[in-house]
């Protein structure tokens, strides 16, 4: 329901909702999955029943998440073919960052990559999952970080130089500092191996 009133642009009305459905999950209702029928006529309705694939579900919640985040405080709207890729890129800022909740020690990316190599992970899970850990190395959330508490850099050349490297990762170019063999890159990359990510690969 959420989904369908915010495609006809009724954000407002489509956020009333998520407050009328938590109030009524507060008050120990369970219902079956609300639904709305298409403004087009076409009988589309989700089988509340019906599994969805653990990408999908994941997916259109991030782009729920996201797309509420960006347009209300930032004004832009993601291209429909770039979520995935989206998601990829945040994804990675945030497990790549000892600076993210429950991460200090990269515990976090530890359980991500723990759950990606379970026999039974989905195989599309597993393959963004791997383009996520990958993207880890090119972007290099922490040593950003510490060039941003240094002084050596400023927000706008970090956000240029990650999307550059992210381009480069979906080229499959190789990482700029691993061609210098940067010791930063090389710590990190090490770190991912102890981590599991030679088992993931």
């Amino acid at each position: 329901l959420f989904l369908q009133v915010q495609r006809v642009g009724r954000a407002k009305d489509a956020m009333l909702i998520v407050d009328v459905v938590e109030v009524m999950a507060a008050q120990g209702i369970r219902g079956a999955l609300i639904e709305a029928d298409h403004f087009d006529g076409e009988d589309t309705r989700v089988d509340a029943h019906a599994p969805k694939p653990i990408e999908m579900q994941f997916l259109q919640g991030w782009t729920s998440f996201r797309h509420q985040l960006v347009t209300k405080h930032l004004n832009i709207i993601p291209e429909p073919d770039k979520k995935m890729q989206l998601a990829i890129y945040d994804l990675a800022l945030m497990l790549g960052s000892r600076g993210s909740f429950a991460n200090d020690k990269f515990q976090t990316l530890a359980e991500f990559i723990h759950e990606l190599c379970h026999p039974e992970c989905d195989y599309l899970v597993l393959l963004n999952g791997l383009k996520t850990v990958r993207a880890i190395l090119y972007l290099q959330p922490d040593k950003d970080a510490l060039a941003l508490r240094l002084k050596k850099t400023d927000p706008k050349r970090v956000a240029e130089r990650q999307e550059l490297e992210y381009r480069k990762m979906e080229a499959n170019a190789a990482p700029a500092d691993a061609e210098t063999q940067d010791r930063f890159f090389v710590t990190l990359q090490a770190q991912i191996a102890r981590l599991g990510g030679v088992e993931l690969v």
